[in-house]
């Protein structure tokens, strides 16, 4: 953790003979002591430097069985503990690590010769401030947590000028000023619990803390920072996320010039002006998520050349900057649930862009063609917004995984063929466009969406689908969801793993499974237009096949030569008349077709699918 516990834990490995800590994952306090001959051995008590004691319980099922279980744990265990520690005639001289809970410490510390501590945990500290009676000049580490916990320490004199890292989980109402006497100070977080009064400010001294480098606040009642706030120049990792009560930053904020990563998700009353991060560029993560009243972004946040990660979402945007191209180093940006009518165009120049999620902003009519210039997007996300089509270039995008788009009224996908010119469609409900797809491509170099492995269309106005030879060869999983204009399904990539049409209530025709050698699952539930299927003989690789509600779908064909399938459901296929083959599949172990009324079985088949299945369902 830092050099002096590093130094430490080299000097008691070093020190085999001398026991230096003690641990017992037990609820029989003795154990601590006894079992591992600390009392018989008075050398090893007086060098424990580390000492952990919790309680390891199973959790109470019950109201009366928790307040039985504290009651027991305080009259108990806490009276047991204290009386071992204070009729022990041996004392802690090395003692430097406790971590313990409760108000087991002040019977711990009353055993301990000079305490030096640097190291403290405690859980469920019991007290509304730290007792003047914990030796805190040396500690290096304090992580404290209580519910009636309000102040940190009572006399200034009390702070522990020597702290590294402060973590405090408790409904703390103030810092005590003199925590800007804590010059060596590195991390700070501090999370308030919920439904009890919390942090609403910071006291000025608090921005002396030269050393700070990383601080979290989430405490929903905090309204400002001190105006010297930017006096942190060391400040590198800021985390306010959850402070709903924020209204803004000092003008001194612009001066944290060393500042890499920046949470500000759920700030919802947090606006910003341009000049916000004037003097900031060095930003490498930056959440904005959530803050409802941000309506203007800072000029300087396209120009942060090291800005890896943006989330834009849940905000009030009506644009982007023109120049937000400039985030060369951009991997990730999340747009969503915002006001947001169009995206720049350069946007196509984020060189670097990996991950792009656009959703839930319903003006949004189109994406720009320079979409098709980020040539390193592996994720595309698109939903709950206006977007009848993607452009044409997405076809280009070779390195594209993972490619969704939902609850859009999108009529037309094309894939274009890069070498061609030539385009295979997902066409629109008005009118169908035959493939010209040419099917002599054979390289990856003109293929369409070479890489892509998963493609999902839920609830679009998309009504039929063919994918022609060089179309996503590498695709694996087709996931179509209520898309409720859907009537047929052409031809598909012969390497698919796992098809789903669900809910896709005017699908009929589903030409294209025939010849889906490497499926495993397959899944037309709710098509109830669906009455014929063609033959699965060739669908070796099928394990699962999912088929309930598909009312009018009388037979399967090819069923008998599914040697791989294991689980099949048909349940409310009212239709259904014949499961031919059924009683030959060896590898099959689950079967519903509960409500097939016209269903008839062969001979003696009801009787063998019983002693043969793990479970079947009539």
């Amino acid at each position: 953790m830092h050099d002096h516990l590093r130094d430490l834990g080299r000097s008691i490995a070093d020190q085999e003979d001398s026991l230096g800590r003690l641990w017992r994952a037990t609820d029989d306090i003795h154990d601590l002591w006894q079992q591992s001959r600390v009392i018989r051995e008075v050398r090893g008590i007086r060098t424990v430097r580390g000492l952990s004691y919790f309680y390891h319980i199973r959790e109470p099922e019950s109201d009366e069985e928790l307040s039985w279980f504290k009651n027991w744990c305080d009259e108990v265990l806490g009276n047991c503990l204290r009386k071992l520690i204070d009729t022990t005639p041996y004392r802690f001289r090395k003692l430097q690590l406790v971590a313990t809970e409760d108000d087991h410490l002040e019977s711990i510390l009353r055993r301990v010769e000079s305490p030096n501590l640097i190291w403290l945990r405690w859980n469920n500290c019991p007290y509304s401030c730290l007792p003047s009676w914990i030796p805190m000049k040396n500690i290096r580490v304090l992580e404290v947590v209580g519910t009636k916990l309000k102040k940190l320490w009572r006399a200034e004199s009390q702070a522990p000028l020597e702290l590294r890292e402060l973590n405090v989980y408790a409904p703390l109402s103030m810092f005590p000023k003199s925590i800007g006497q804590m010059k060596h100070i590195e991390k700070i977080v501090v999370t308030c619990m919920p439904d009890l009064i919390h942090l609403k400010s910071l006291p000025e001294e608090f921005c002396q803390l030269s050393s700070l480098k990383y601080l979290h606040l989430l405490c929903p009642d905090m309204k400002s920072l001190p105006d010297s706030f930017g006096y942190l120049t060391n400040l590198q990792h800021l985390n306010l996320s959850r402070c709903r009560s924020l209204q803004g930053f000092p003008n001194s904020f612009r001066n944290l010039i060393r500042l890499k990563y920046l949470n500000l998700e759920y700030c919802s009353d947090l606006t910003m002006s341009e000049e916000t991060f004037a003097n900031i560029s060095t930003l490498e993560y930056l959440n904005l998520s959530d803050c409802k009243s941000v309506q203007v972004l800072p000029r300087q946040l396209a120009h942060q050349p090291s800005l890896e990660i943006l989330s834009l979402s849940e905000t009030n945007l009506k644009e982007l900057p023109g120049d937000i191209g400039n985030l060369s180093s951009l991997e990730e940006l999340s747009l969503g649930n915002s006001l947001l009518e169009m995206l720049p165009c350069s946007l196509g120049h984020l060189s670097s862009l990996k991950k792009l999620w656009v959703c839930d902003s319903p003006e949004l009519k189109s994406l720009p063609d320079s979409l098709g210039q980020l040539t390193q997007l592996s994720t595309l996300w698109v939903g709950g917004c206006g977007i009848q089509s993607l452009p044409p270039e997405v076809a280009k995008m070779n390195n594209l995984v993972e490619l969704r788009v939902r609850e859009c009224p999108l009529r037309e996908l094309l894939l274009k063929n890069q070498a061609e010119g030539e385009e295979e469609t997902l066409a629109d409900p008005t009118g169908r466009r035959e493939s010209n797809l040419d099917s002599s491509v054979a390289n990856a170099q003109q293929q369409c969406m070479y890489r892509l492995g998963y493609l999902q269309l839920w609830q679009t106005e998309i009504s039929h689908i063919s994918f022609g030879e060089g179309v996503c060869p590498n695709l694996k999983q087709l996931d179509i969801r209520s898309c409720a204009h859907l009537v047929d399904v052409g031809a598909l990539p012969p390497t698919l793993i796992r098809l789903k049409l669900y809910k896709c209530r005017r699908l009929s025709k589903i030409e294209g499974i025939c010849n889906l050698t490497k499926l495993r699952k397959l899944n037309i539930r709710k098509c109830i237009e669906v009455e014929d299927l063609p033959s699965l003989e060739r669908l070796t690789s099928l394990e699962k096949f999912s088929a309930d509600e598909c009312s009018k779908l009388k037979r399967i064909k090819g069923l008998g030569q599914l040697a791989a399938l294991r689980i099949l459901y048909m349940s409310s296929c009212k239709a259904l008349e014949e499961l031919t083959g059924v009683e030959t599949l060896r590898s099959l172990e689950k079967l519903n077709v509960v409500n097939c009324r016209q269903l008839q079985w062969g001979e003696g088949v009801v009787e063998q699918l019983g002693r043969q299945l793990k479970f079947f369902d009539l």
